[in-house]
């Protein structure tokens, strides 16, 4: 093929091949099909996943899939394979869960709140919205804390206490928030870009540093005690110290409906809209000069995850395939087989050994990222162990 200019050999012992003109073809020399169950009736669009990927809560779908729309709220179990309803019978608004997935929480249409602790085996039904409008939900590692946000108010509910009564933390639409690892900080972003950090002291939960990033939509702690957020045309870099200055990270466009994905050690930020996505890494002595713009995608991306490493993206776009960078050498790219179109959720799970990919009331996927797997895998097509040549050539980490 007079075509080929370059030839890469990815981890998967697939074959990627480009030319000078940026144009990328890939063949996959070694395939294996992934573990896959249904999701019928399951809303992609609201959903939480436990940190070891085995437990899936999403909200229900408002899309009738071969009937009636479900609304209810759903359970998804990776391990056994099940679609459990655990609503019945309100409608699912919005959901969290702590990483273990021993906490469930639901907020329903009704203006309740279910608590499902699996630890010490308890339910919980608390009141909060007469109206059952909900922002957000956002629930505490050790699954004590609970934020429950409306139209223009946000509470706290001590879930260890047994009090169904919150407290309310503030007047304001809160866009997002989460807490900190300890479950003693917590994030909040309120419209017009007003970002508080909270703490919790004896006299309860305080708030703190206070910034405003225009138009923010989202933000994280990091690793050092700093905070990023990101808007509609930058990501910020926060120092706690108020003499600082954010640094400032720019797209180069304006998102209007922006993904974000922060690896786990806060080292890669990854952010996407409509076609376009790049990242940064954020533990770079210049993190300016870290980025990374990823191709263009053909259509619009409707998801974006980032491995806990952070030397690994994964994207995925309408009615196209999903694609697996190495940021380390962005032109060695798995693209997936013509199966996982239209995929609208990833993550990286199980140390980034697994991938898992769903598409919306359909079906979900969990692909074998393991280099010991594909060694293993690479090994059974040949029928003997790899020569020194082939293991460099072929599965060369």
């Amino acid at each position: 093929d007079s075509w080929l200019e370059v030839v890469r050999f990815a981890p998967d012992g697939s074959i990627t091949a480009g030319n000078w003109h940026g144009e990328v073809r890939h063949w996959l020399t070694l395939s294996e099909e992934p573990w896959e169950m249904g999701i019928p009736g399951v809303d992609l669009n609201c959903f939480v996943l436990s940190r070891d990927g085995r437990q899936l809560i999403a909200a229900g779908s408002k899309v009738g899939i071969g009937g009636d729309p479900d609304m209810r709220g759903k359970l998804i179990n990776l391990f056994s394979g099940q679609v459990e309803v655990i609503e019945d019978p309100p409608t699912a608004m919005a959901v969290a869960m702590t990483p273990d997935g021993k906490t469930m929480v639901i907020g329903s249409d009704n203006g309740m709140i279910s608590v499902r602790d699996w630890n010490g085996h308890r339910e919980q039904s608390l009141p909060f919205s007469l109206d059952g409008w909900f922002s957000s939900l956002a629930i505490d590692p050790e699954g004590r804390w609970l934020l429950a946000t409306g139209k223009d108010d946000a509470w706290l509910f001590d879930l260890a206490s047994g009090n169904k009564s919150g407290i309310e933390l503030c007047k304001k639409y809160i866009r997002h928030a989460l807490f900190d690892n300890t479950g003693a900080r917590l994030l909040t972003v309120a419209e017009g870009g007003e970002i508080t950090m909270w703490k919790l002291t004896d006299d309860g939960w305080q708030p703190g540093f206070s910034v405003t990033h225009g138009k923010a939509r989202w933000c994280s702690f990091l690793p050092g005690g700093s905070l990023v957020s990101g808007s509609d045309e930058t990501v910020q870099l926060i120092s706690m110290d108020e003499k600082k200055k954010p640094l400032i990270l720019e797209y180069g466009w304006k998102g209007d409906d922006l993904k974000f994905a922060l690896s786990e050690s806060g080292k890669r930020l990854a952010v996407a809209s409509n076609v376009k996505a790049v990242c940064w890494d954020l533990g770079s002595e210049d993190p300016v000069a870290s980025r990374i713009d990823l191709p263009q995608h053909e259509g619009y991306i409707q998801s974006i995850a980032v491995s806990s490493d952070g030397n690994r993206v994964a994207s995925a776009m309408i009615d196209g395939p999903v694609r697996l960078w190495d940021v380390n050498v962005t032109a060695n790219v798995v693209v997936f087989p013509q199966k996982t179109r239209n995929v609208n959720m990833l993550a990286f799970v199980d140390h980034d050994r697994k991938l898992i990919t769903a598409e919306q009331g359909k079906v979900l996927a969990v692909w074998d990222l393991d280099p010991d797997s594909m060694i293993q895998r690479a090994q059974r097509v040949a029928g003997r162990k790899l020569t020194d040549e082939e293991h460099a050539r072929f599965l060369d980490f």
